[in-house]
């Protein structure tokens, strides 16, 4: 059986950029925007998924789909 992805939900979790960055900007509470932690401690990576949850706002908006999909759009909030 393979792992599914599993080692990247546990990378993610741990240690990924996505986690290291909202742990920032809570210890910051709020005072820094994610843009500039992204830039002071990812060295010039981005984070995962930000864009990409952008992405997926924006067809759900154009085909009028936000109200069947409450999680995504949830997110994207955030």
């Amino acid at each position: 059986m393979e792992s599914c992805g599993i080692a990247d939900l546990i990378a993610t979790c741990f240690g990924g950029r996505n986690r290291r960055v909202a742990e920032a900007f809570t210890k910051e509470q709020g005072k820094k925007s994610f843009t500039d932690l992204e830039a002071a401690l990812l060295g010039g990576q981005k984070l995962q998924g930000v864009l990409t949850s952008n992405e997926v706002q924006s067809v759900l908006v154009a085909r009028g789909w936000l109200q069947q999909f409450p999680l995504f759009a949830a997110v994207n909030d955030i």
